[in-house]
Parts: C-alpha cells; structure tokens; sequence
C-alpha cells in the first residue's frame, strides 16, 4: 500500500512539473510576442503604404517561408547613424525568430512551417485561425512540440503541439 502511494505521488509530481514547464513556455511566447509587438509599432511607418494603409511586407512572414537569416542584420541599426525602416524591420524579425528559438524548444523548421505575421481582417484567431491578408489586425502564430520540453533525447512526433495565436492593431 504504501508503495502504491509514492508512486502515486511520483507521478502526481511529474505531471504537476509538466504543467508548470508548459505554462513557463506559454507565458515565454506570450512575452515574445509581445516584443514583436512593440517592435512594430516603434516602427510604424514600416508597416503603412503610401496611402498610410497596413501592408506588412517588411514585417509580413508566410507559412513555410524562412525568416531572414542572421546575416541580414544591419549594423547601423544600432548607431547613431541610424537605418531605414526596411532594415529596422528584418532586424527586429531576426532578433525575434532567434529570441524564439533561445527560449521556446521551437527549431527553424518548425518557425519556416508554421509561424506567420500576416495581417486579418477577423481579430479573433480562435474563429478565424487563418489569414485573409485584409483588414488592419496583425496576427503572430507560431507553433513548438511538447515533446522537445520533456524529452531532449528522443522527441515523440505525436506529441502535443502548442500554438499561440494573437491579434492586434498596430
């Protein structure tokens, strides 16, 4: 009986350990997006057209399409010297698709297949999940398996996907 027991607190202890692992991760996405956010209103002018509608193509990122790799930075970025909107903005999507995967168990396979920046003309992603490329709601989606969190060594391929969504505008 008493062996039943502690393996009954064992187990109760692991899940209790995997629930906090995943709402650590949760709210590390909820925090990333945020930056995302803000880095996209600081930068406003790089996301209106010349008639100052939203257009995301500097900011815009396409399932299965690759965020800009590392070389892409631009120094003068960060001097005083400055850059142009266009560069601010493939500097913010690099910084923040490696802050994705520095903090998220997320790889850059799973960032090119299923993370998207598009803009929506339903500010719910729960009833309208996929983008129209209307409206003036940003949506953030992006995607990572449990499976990475819990097992480092051999990751489970049906393990449970979570996905953060998010609206906002700009």
């Amino acid at each position: 009986v008493l062996s039943v027991g502690i393996l009954g607190i064992a187990s109760l202890q692991m899940v209790s350990l995997q629930s906090t692992t995943n709402s650590n991760l949760n709210t590390h996405a909820m925090m990333l997006t945020n930056d995302l956010m803000d880095r996209i209103r600081a930068n406003r002018s790089a996301i209106l057209d010349n008639k100052g509608m939203p257009d995301l193509g500097n900011y815009g990122k396409a399932a299965k399409a690759a965020f800009p790799d590392v070389s892409k930075l631009t120094a003068a970025c960060y001097t005083s010297a400055g850059c142009t909107e266009e560069e601010m903005a493939t500097n913010d999507l690099i910084q923040w698709s490696e802050s994705l995967k520095r903090v998220l168990p997320i790889t850059d396979s799973q960032l090119t297949a299923n993370a998207v920046i598009c803009l929506d003309s339903s500010p719910d992603p729960v009833l309208s999940p996929d983008c129209d490329g209307l409206g003036s709601a940003v949506k953030i989606a992006f995607s990572w398996s449990e499976s990475t969190v819990l097992d480092q060594q051999a990751p489970d391929p049906a393990a449970t996907v979570q996905t953060y969504v998010t609206s906002f505008e700009p």
